[in-house]
């Protein structure tokens, strides 16, 4: 891909519960640098969350502060949107067909909108990302949401308003929070190109047949 300018594609398996992509080195920059909310969660984890980290990947874990900017706004809601899409169109197919699989299946997506609510709420605030929520009531919060013990007071379309539920609550955190947040208006581009140079002549340099 380096000697060629080829680009390749991310490659996706799914083995048994294990949900598995394998990104292209230069793949992985750009969806970092588009600000790809599941990309950036790695700068959130810790270090034993990982199997393994190259030297290449601690240097990307340590200059966070490159792709982190104001431009992930859009993609977060962009995200956070597209699970609160789904959890609606799961919610509703649980009134109709295997009430138990499609409830949980909502659930999971009403939880995966407001965690990502949540997440970015947080890097907005203090400028870094938690992959795991501290604060121990949002924790608990939360776990209630993954169980599915909210779903008819936000998803039934009956009994609630959009602007009464707790979508548009953290919405509105999200919201708040980008508002008065100290991060920049973008990545810093001429950083990252410089990054990705270093580690692409690094392969090159020391590619051994």
């Amino acid at each position: 891909e380096i000697l060629t300018c080829i680009q390749t594609t991310p490659v996706h398996r799914i083995i048994g519960d294990i949900d598995l992509t394998i990104y292209p080195f230069n793949n992985f920059i750009k969806l970092l640098s588009k600000q790809n909310p599941n990309l950036l969660e790695i700068f959130g984890l810790k270090s034993d969350d990982f199997f393994s980290i190259t030297d290449n990947m601690k240097q990307i874990l340590n200059s966070a502060n490159l792709f982190l900017s104001k431009k992930c706004a859009s993609s977060y809601r962009g995200y956070a949107q597209s699970c609160y899409i789904d959890a609606k169109k799961l919610y509703m197919k649980s009134k109709e067909i295997h009430p138990t699989h499609f409830r949980k299946k909502a659930a999971k997506s009403m939880f995966e909108c407001l965690r990502i609510y949540e997440q970015g709420t947080e890097l907005f605030e203090t400028g870094k990302i938690r992959a795991c929520v501290t604060d121990p009531e949002m924790a608990y919060t939360l776990m209630k949401v993954r169980a599915g013990e909210f779903l008819d007071n936000n998803l039934d379309p009956v009994n609630f308003h959009y602007e009464n539920t707790m979508f548009r609550t953290f919405e509105n955190c999200f919201d708040n929070a980008f508002k008065s947040t100290n991060l920049p208006d973008e990545p810093d581009y001429n950083a990252i190109e410089k990054l990705q140079m270093g580690f692409n002549q690094q392969i090159v340099l020391n590619y051994n047949l």
